[in-house]
C-alpha cells in the first residue's frame, strides 16, 4: 500500500525549480482524497508552458468497492487554442500511474488531454476536462487497461485560488477478475496557484 505513495514522494524531487508558477490542487469526497502538485515553466518560444505535476489518490472502499492507493507523475504541454478560440487552453501529454488496489498492483503508461473553456461572458467561471488512457501494451503488473478521467466546473474566488466541484473515473481492467473502480463519483476542490 505504500509503494505508490513513496512513488510520488520520490518523484517530487525531479520537479524543476525554473517553475514560472505552482499549484496545489486537493480535492475530496466521501470515500477519496486526492493531492496534486503541479509545476508551470514558460517556453521562451512563446509556443506553449510545460507542465509537470504529481499527486496522490486515496480511496476507502464501502460494501463491494475496494481500498486503493494511487500515485502519479505527469507532463504535459499546455497552451491556448489559438486566436480562434482564445478562451480555449488545450494540453497533451503523458502520465505514468502506479497504484495498489487491494492486492493487486497497477502499473500504466497512460496518453491523455486535457480542455479548459473559460469565457469572458462568464467572469470567474471555467470548465476543465481531463482524461488518460492506457492500453494493453503500456499497463503493466496485474491490469491490462486503465483510465483516468475528470471533469470539473471551476469558480475563481482569487486571483490565486480556483474552488471546484467536479466527477472522477479511475478505472483498471484487472487480470485477476473484473473491471474495478477506484474512483468513480462527484468531489468538491480547492486549487492554490502560487
Amino acid at each position: 500500500m505504500l509503494r505508490p505513495l513513496w512513488f510520488v514522494l520520490t518523484a517530487f524531487t525531479f520537479i524543476s525549480s525554473q517553475a514560472v508558477a505552482q499549484g496545489l490542487d486537493l480535492s475530496l469526497s466521501n470515500d477519496s482524497a486526492q493531492a496534486r502538485f503541479s509545476s508551470l515553466a514558460g517556453n521562451p518560444t512563446g509556443m506553449g508552458n510545460s507542465e509537470m505535476d504529481i499527486g496522490a489518490l486515496y480511496t476507502s472502499g464501502r460494501g463491494d468497492a475496494k481500498d486503493g492507493l494511487l500515485g502519479m507523475l505527469g507532463l504535459m504541454v499546455v497552451g491556448n487554442a489559438g486566436s480562434g478560440a482564445p478562451e480555449l487552453d488545450v494540453g497533451v501529454g503523458v502520465k505514468l500511474f502506479a497504484a495498489t488496489i487491494d492486492n493487486d498492483n497497477v502499473a500504466a503508461l497512460a496518453v491523455g488531454g486535457r480542455l479548459r473553456f473559460h469565457p469572458k461572458a462568464l467572469n470567474r467561471l471555467s470548465f476543465t476536462a481531463e482524461a488518460h488512457y492506457a492500453p494493453d501494451i503500456v499497463t503493466f503488473v496485474d491490469a491490462q487497461r486503465f483510465i483516468y478521467a475528470t471533469a470539473r466546473v471551476e469558480y475563481e474566488i482569487l486571483p490565486q485560488a480556483l474552488a471546484y466541484i467536479g466527477y472522477r473515473n479511475v478505472w483498471a481492467d484487472l487480470t485477476s477478475g473484473p473491471n474495478v473502480d477506484l474512483d468513480n463519483g462527484g468531489h468538491i476542490g480547492l486549487q492554490l496557484i502560487f
